[in-house]
């Protein structure tokens, strides 16, 4: 198996992993995971907007300023229950198991608590009692579902940690087997010779054949010579 293969299938099964757990099972713990953004604040915000929307500043014993700057942090919080926080969680949800996503949310409420925190401490020094004592409940639900967002954002970051170091166990696993098993090539042998091949060349050489001492024509010429004179 090529090392890309190997690397290919770990960083599957990682991730394939990590899916399952985002996704998870129900659960009744608010930082279970597996829980979506909106099933864990989804009551507390309920409840925080059902608490403003009985809310009555009129009565209470208090200057005009005090009364519409308390007005005010009520708008506040309504507009972002009810248009920025949902769109925030959507988002969340949309990725889950996302830390920034799920984070922008976490930012989102704890505001939304420091605002909510003013009101209900000016609805217990000046508000009728059942107000103060809705506004009051509805603290502890959004103080609780802040936890329980923050503990499940830590979940999620610890878990992507450890499917990090999970992949990189497998791909450093991966090169070492790489390493001990080079990949094998196989080469076919068709028979087949290459028209670049190089022939020796042969080397000849022509024999030169003997010379006689004598030929027939000299032998005939000596044999037919005029005898020398006779010296007087």
């Amino acid at each position: 198996m090529s090392f890309q293969k190997v690397v290919f299938i770990a960083v599957g099964v990682v991730l394939s992993g990590g899916v399952m757990w985002a996704q998870g099972t129900p659960s009744s713990s608010a930082s279970a995971p597996g829980r979506s953004v909106a099933s864990i604040l989804q009551p507390a915000t309920a409840q925080t907007s059902k608490a403003l929307g009985v809310l009555d500043t009129r009565r209470w014993k208090a200057s005009a300023e005090v009364k519409e700057a308390v007005q005010g942090d009520v708008s506040s919080i309504q507009n972002d229950l009810n248009a920025t926080l949902p769109a925030l969680i959507s988002q969340a949800d949309a990725a889950p198991g996302s830390v920034p996503e799920a984070f922008a949310v976490y930012r989102n409420v704890d505001a939304l608590y420091d605002v909510l925190l003013r009101v209900t401490e000016n609805a217990n020094l000046m508000g009728a009692q059942d107000q103060a004592t809705a506004l009051q409940s509805a603290l502890d639900g959004l103080k609780q579902a802040r936890s329980g967002l923050g503990d499940s954002i830590v979940n999620h970051a610890k878990n992507q940690q450890a499917q990090l170091v999970q992949l990189r166990t497998a791909i450093a696993h991966a090169e070492a087997v790489s390493e001990r098993k080079p990949e094998k090539t196989i080469v076919v042998d068709d028979g087949a010779t290459s028209a670049a091949t190089h022939h020796p060349r042969r080397h000849t050489t022509t024999k030169k054949a003997p010379a006689s001492s004598t030929t027939p024509a000299s032998t005939s010429s000596s044999q037919n010579l005029p005898s020398a004179k006779p010296q007087q």
